[in-house]
């Protein structure tokens, strides 16, 4: 039976999110770091390739189609991640497999979606940056909203901005907090890759992998508290994803 995943119609809360993210990450620490290695795998294979000497200018043509693959195979893994953690929300065991149909099954929406609020965010950000920040906050849930609740690319896009009114000033902190932390995971890592070379550069892939997983859990706790607060989502809604 799922347990209660938060108080039904309560003030949406950082330190809330935070704290539950912390314990599904735990108890699923090993899958959901290897979900988010293969997902930054296309942009650190090119530096595994290239070793110390660099890439020649013939592999770097070579590695293009590795390069481009990212624009599915990130969007790929992070609808995996998402419905991964929805299913510890549910109370039910995890099944990766489950979530990989699922992916699959929402693909082509979630790409297109990721391509609206890329768009957006850059037009926001040519205006000035503070809008492209305004903007970039409200279509924070957006591939959460196209994965879970299988809207279209524009619908999950007018969802998030739904869901994120009147806490955007929270959900950019809290945007700002698991940027902080899945960053500075790689920046303390900078003088180990320098020293250490290649051995450095696979030590930091690991590490960016356990923290972007807890960053990805984070997000998608986000989504589903921002859903409690705003509409009292229990976890008979959760579960239905699944179905």
């Amino acid at each position: 039976m799922a347990a209660q995943v938060g108080p039904i119609g309560g003030e949406f809360r950082i330190g809330r999110v935070l704290a539950r993210a912390a314990r599904i990450w735990a108890r699923n620490i090993v899958p959901f770091t290897l979900i988010a290695l293969v997902g930054a795998l296309p942009n650190y294979l090119p530096r595994f390739l290239a070793g110390t000497s660099g890439l020649s200018h013939g592999q770097v043509l070579r590695l293009l189609p590795l390069t481009l693959s990212n624009l599915f195979i990130g969007p790929l893994s992070g609808a995996i991640f998402v419905l991964a953690v929805f299913q510890d929300l549910a109370g039910e065991t995890l099944q990766i497999g489950t979530a990989i149909v699922g992916a699959f099954k929402r693909l082509l929406p979630l790409i297109a979606c990721a391509f609206c609020a890329t768009l957006a965010m850059v037009g926001g950000t040519i205006l000035l940056i503070i809008p492209g920040l305004i903007v970039m906050t409200m279509l924070s849930v957006a591939t959460q909203a196209c994965i879970i609740e299988r809207r279209g690319p524009i619908e999950s896009l007018s969802r998030s901005a739904a869901l994120t009114k009147g806490n955007r000033w929270r959900v950019f902190g809290f945007m700002l907090l698991i940027g902080l932390i899945v960053s500075s995971a790689g920046l303390l890592l900078l003088p180990l890759q320098k020293y250490l070379g290649m051995p450095g550069v696979i030590i930091a892939y690991l590490v960016g992998g356990v923290a972007s997983a807890y960053g990805r859990t984070a997000s998608s706790v986000q989504f589903n508290d921002l859903r409690v607060s705003k509409e009292g989502v229990g976890t008979e809604r959760i579960a239905s994803v699944f179905d």
